[in-house]
């Protein structure tokens, strides 16, 4: 009796003897498929290696190309703002060395701070749009966002290339398609709205800004502003008009397509027409996301409207710095206007940042208050206000790049322990 458990034991032992042998053979077999994998993979790669020419794809030439056009440009506006500087201040203009040196130290601590502040305001209106249109948001992606937007928006023809990008990333840090449209186009409206509004009072009502200048510059630049801010002001306008009288405007901005397709400016009517249709509705739906939350509401239009207050108001304290000028509400509003004035000017020149043009203008309207530190002035406020951005951008993408490559290796380092 005792010998047949025995037996019956040593049978389920050889069963699972063989069940092991073939459960390690089946582990094996898959290994050696998938280092056979790995290996026809790599030798793929490097036939490919071999054989593509040893050229930048069409892709990596653009962006090559396109960042020496950057170099270049920028380059030329450093050149205009040292020989513009000279000839205004008829020779007596000061290095930016002995600008620095003889500054006023807490008036451009204060500018610094205000730098600082226009940061946190922009980051402010993602975390806000955030926390209403989908219930979560992030101090440093906020903030993230904001740089890496307006490091596109600088490098890209008429700032074109920020809120494509911030839908993008919005949607790599774990946000939904529609949220991440919703967030950036949102924030995108109001900062708009709010922007054209206060430009358009400063322009207004301190027209006399300018009258220190020649008056054939003054009217240049009065006549350029109001240009650039009727070509910003188009799409506001049409939008306010499509919600208000949406039949009219429909009509309207038919028969301007047909004209436009006529004359062959306009390939694909059809197309155009849906872009603009799905603009009124994304402006509707932002509407109408931010509306649910009034008091959230309330607040980011308060935010979009103290920035542009904020941002105008930065040369202020780099004249006071630098100029060591007597400080005054007076000084400050026509600092204001004149730097509205000269940023609007050369609104519609589709260079990166307005870059080459708004140096001059900038240049030419502060001529009358800056005298002696006119370089100073304007290389100072356009590297805090555009080219930081850009070197901010390019170490954040490169730091992305490096934190990409470094979680990749560590992924492929934990698998291979595994196996």
């Amino acid at each position: 009796m005792s010998e047949k458990p025995e037996k019956h034991s040593e049978e389920k032992n050889e069963e699972k003897t063989v069940k092991n042998v073939e459960k390690k053979s089946k582990d094996i077999l898959i290994v050696i498929e998938e280092r056979k994998k790995r290996t026809e993979n790599l030798v793929a790669d490097e036939t490919a290696t071999v054989e593509t020419p040893k050229i930048l794809t069409q892709s990596k030439k653009r962006t090559v190309l396109s960042m020496v056009f950057l170099l270049v440009i920028c380059a030329v506006s450093i050149i205009i703002m040292i020989v513009l500087g000279s000839s205004l201040s008829e020779g007596s203009a000061k290095s930016l060395q002995e600008t620095f040196s003889e500054m006023e130290t807490k008036y451009f601590l204060f500018a610094l701070a205000v730098l600082f502040l226009m940061l946190i305001l922009d980051a402010s209106k993602f975390f806000l749009i955030g926390r209403v249109a989908v219930g979560k948001a992030r101090a440093l992606p906020s903030l993230k966002v904001s740089l890496l937007g307006k490091y596109y928006d600088n490098i890209t023809p008429f700032s074109t290339g920020g809120q494509a990008f911030q839908i993008y990333y919005l949607n790599k840090k774990g946000y939904s398609a529609g949220q991440a449209s919703a967030i950036t186009m949102i924030k995108y409206f109001a900062q708009m709205f709010a922007w054209l509004l206060v430009s358009a009072l400063l322009m207004s009502l301190c027209n006399n800004a300018l009258d220190g200048l020649n008056a054939n510059l003054a009217t240049t630049l009065r006549v350029g502003a109001w240009t650039g801010f009727a070509f910003n002001a188009f799409l506001p306008l049409t939008l306010i008009l499509f919600v208000i009288l949406p039949k009219f405007a429909t009509f309207i901005t038919t028969k301007l397509v047909s004209v436009l397709h006529k004359i062959k400016i306009v390939k694909d009517k059809e197309k155009i027409m849906g872009k603009a249709q799905k603009t009124v509705k994304d402006f509707k739906k932002c509407f109408f996301i931010m509306s649910n939350r009034p008091l959230y509401f309330i607040l980011l239009i308060f935010i979009c409207f103290f920035e542009p207050i904020v941002t105008l108001s930065f040369p202020y304290f780099l004249v006071l710095a630098f100029a060591k000028l007597a400080p005054s509400w007076d000084l400050l509003i026509n600092v204001m206007a004149l730097n509205i004035f000269a940023s609007y000017a050369v609104a519609i020149i589709p260079t990166p940042g307005n870059s080459g043009f708004v140096e001059t203008t900038f240049t030419l309207a502060f001529s009358s208050i800056a005298a002696s530190v006119l370089f100073g002035v304007t290389f100072t406020w356009r590297f805090l206000t555009y080219y930081i951005y850009i070197i901010i951008g390019l170490c954040i993408t490169v730091f992305e790049i490096i934190r990409k490559f470094v979680r990749a290796k560590r992924q492929e380092k934990a698998l291979g322990e595994k196996k």
